[in-house]
């Protein structure tokens, strides 16, 4: 315990969490029902917790004590992360059954924001769920709905070419689609994702759109590729990617943003998401320490030098932020 021990508040916390946690685990146990009489609690003590350990992280990293912060963080893993498998949603971010933590059923829960679990677990989803980082995941699959459809009404009368990147479970597509029906006459979706299962929960979801195809391929051997139409056989009007690239370091974005802009029409257009700097998502400890959801977190100007590397001129860029500033946006143009 020696690690834990050389920061007070925070042993102290943690041990009351401890505390609180095998009480409430017991009274949910007898009235699983009763969550909601302690979800406001639980979830002041959870905060409190993980402001407290930003606060110890972020103090660490800014005095040159990187090394000691890892040491803390993986000691946490070992012995406390048990404390939070709870809720379908935590044990699929640290079980990662498709390898990593935000994986397309994750997302998709995360945007029905609907949870089915009772009790304790409960609890956690419902924290889950109201965290800074699913509140931006919810805004961008919106912002990214409504960027399509700006794109699509903008080029009135045209058959349109749209590829999603990663595409998970394709939930802004669908929609999209059910809000405006005719819209299947005119645009066509390739929807692409290197996860065999994230394809077929997508396709059933879409089954009844014709105008939705699913493709199988790995974006990282994208990037690598010195012909990536060999992936990439059409041209598209508007390519886009939500969460992909908050898991690609910059020489791997480099590549797969030239590749991408490679198989861009003209007047055609690139939309791409990424996470900001580290501390702009409140919930980074919680996701990293608790649930090993591990991301890239870049600057504004990072990520905007992606475009730049990948021969796009800064002038045809255009920065846009999710609502809570979690978020940063790039609309690049040919």
């Amino acid at each position: 315990m020696s690690l834990v021990l050389e920061n007070p508040s925070l042993n102290r916390l943690l041990y009351y969490y401890r505390r609180q946690s095998s009480f409430l685990r017991r009274e949910l146990d007898r009235d699983p029902e009763a969550w909601e009489v302690y979800q406001r609690d639980f979830n002041s003590e959870v905060d409190r917790l993980f402001w407290q350990i930003t606060s110890y992280e972020q103090e660490a990293l800014s005095c040159g004590r990187a090394q000691d912060a890892e040491r803390m963080k993986t000691f946490f893993a070992r012995n406390f992360r048990k404390h939070f498998y709870y809720g379908e949603l935590s044990r699929a971010s640290i079980d990662k059954p498709f390898g990593y933590s935000g994986d397309f059923y994750v997302i998709d829960r995360i945007y029905s924001n609907n949870p089915v679990t009772e009790g304790y677990d409960r609890l956690f989803d419902n924290y889950f769920l109201t965290s800074a980082i699913s509140v931006a995941v919810r805004n961008r699959k919106n912002d990214f709905k409504n960027e399509l459809k700006a794109f699509i009404d903008s080029r009135p009368g045209e058959r349109l070419q749209v590829m999603s990147l990663a595409c998970g479970p394709a939930r802004e597509i669908l929609e999209l689609l059910e809000e405006n029906p005719a819209l299947a006459r005119r645009v066509h979706f390739d929807c692409y994702d290197m996860e065999p299962a994230a394809l077929e929960y997508a396709a059933r979801m879409l089954i009844k759109w014709p105008n939705v195809s699913f493709v199988r391929a790995n974006a990282v051997r994208m990037a690598s590729s010195r012909d990536i139409s060999r992936y990439l056989p059409k041209r598209y009007d508007f390519i886009y990617s939500t969460g992909l690239f908050d898991y690609l370091d910059f020489r791997v974005s480099v590549k797969l943003v030239e590749g991408l802009r490679s198989r861009l029409k003209e007047r055609g257009a690139l939309f791409i998401s990424d996470v900001r700097e580290r501390y702009a998502n409140p919930s980074v400890c919680y996701m990293e320490w608790a649930g090993g959801w591990d991301l890239l977190y870049r600057s504004d100007e990072e990520f905007q030098d992606i475009f730049r590397e990948a021969g796009f001129s800064v002038s045809g860029l255009e920065r846009r932020y999710e609502q809570q500033g979690i978020l940063q946006y790039v609309k690049a143009q040919m």
